[in-house]
Formats: structure tokens, sequence, C-alpha cells
């Protein structure tokens, strides 16, 4: 009975993972999620929600979206705020204890007619700054094929096929060889004299 309460005291610790988890700081007393509404269409926006709880009041909390790589996925821009640049946007807000801050944008992904492989892979964050030092992520990622896109939430396999890969014959080793690497050597540049 005792190692029962135990595994359900340490799994009542443990974050949750997948559609509907917060990423929480024990210290702080602050969550954050991050979701993607689906299904995804091809050439659609794609609404994304950063919610924050706290249990504390927070003036002046950082809140922050960003994407990965930059450039590959726009942020669309709200009427009467700045352009996003670089990739991402953030907020800052005074949080207010037990009530749930929610913030939707628009995305739009990226085409993936010029891609090689035929998909392209697309990571967002949502970031949470409490105070210096102290920040709070929370990650998706969302596949994107010609036929539309997928969500990915923490901890979810992504099923992305890897390429090729070399066989070997029953008994075969395989024969690495060491490569130079080379030295980077110092260059001068005339700097012009006084």
């Amino acid at each position: 009975m005792v190692c029962v309460l135990l595994l359900a005291s340490l799994a009542s610790c443990t974050a949750p993972s997948g559609l509907g988890a917060f990423r929480c700081s024990e210290a702080e007393k602050v969550c954050v999620k991050l979701t993607a509404a689906e299904p995804i269409k091809p050439g659609q926006p794609v609404s994304v929600t950063v919610t924050v709880t706290s249990e504390r009041n927070i003036p002046g909390l950082q809140v922050y979206l960003s994407t990965y790589p930059a450039g590959k996925v726009s942020i669309v821009e709200e009427p009467g705020l700045p352009s996003p640049k670089g990739g991402g946007v953030n907020w800052t807000t005074d949080m207010q204890a037990n009530r749930p801050l929610t913030i939707t944008r628009k995305i739009r992904l990226p085409s993936v007619e010029s891609e090689y492989d035929g998909y392209s892979l697309v990571q967002l964050i949502a970031s949470v700054v409490t105070a210096p030092g102290m920040v709070i992520t929370d990650g998706l990622m969302i596949y994107v094929t010609r036929q539309g896109a997928k969500v990915y939430y923490a901890n979810t396999p992504i099923p992305i096929t890897p390429g090729p890969q070399p066989t070997l014959a029953p008994g075969q080793v395989p024969i690495i060889y060491p490569t130079l690497t080379p030295i980077p050597t110092p260059t001068s540049y005339p700097y012009p004299n006084p």
C-alpha cells in the first residue's frame, strides 16, 4: 500500500505531456501551454494560443512566441501592433493571480513545393519570463506536407522516415576512415594607422 501511495505522489509531480499539458515552474507557481488549432489545411492560416496561469500576481510578465527556423513561418500582424521581426513576437503584461491569460495569434506555414524531401518541420516555442533568469517554456512541432499539416506536442514521435541506410552483409564490419581536420590559421587584416 505504501508503494502505491509513493508511486501516485511521484506521478503527480511530473508534468504531463501532450495536448492540454502545461509546463510549470514549481518554485514560481507559473504555468505555460502552447496549442495550435487543427485540422490544418494547406495555404490557410493557423491559430496558435499561448495560455499562462499563475498562483500569484506578477507585474511586468514577459511572454514570447517564437518560431524555428526563423523566417520559415510568418506571424500575422495584429491591427495596431508593430510587425513581428526575426521569427517572433513578445508581450509584456501584468499577470493576475488565478486568472488565466490567453494570447492567440495566426501564423502562416511554409509551402513545401520547393522542399527537397516534400515536407517541412517547424517548431513553435512559447516562453514566459517571470523574473531575471526564470524562464518557463512549452513547444510544439508542426509537420507540413503538400496535403496539409499535423501538430506534434512534447514527447510525441514525429513520423519522419529517414533516407536509405547503408546495408552490410552478415559478418561484415563497417570501416571508419579518419579524416584530417584543417587547423584554422589566423588571417591578418590591414588596419589604418592613426
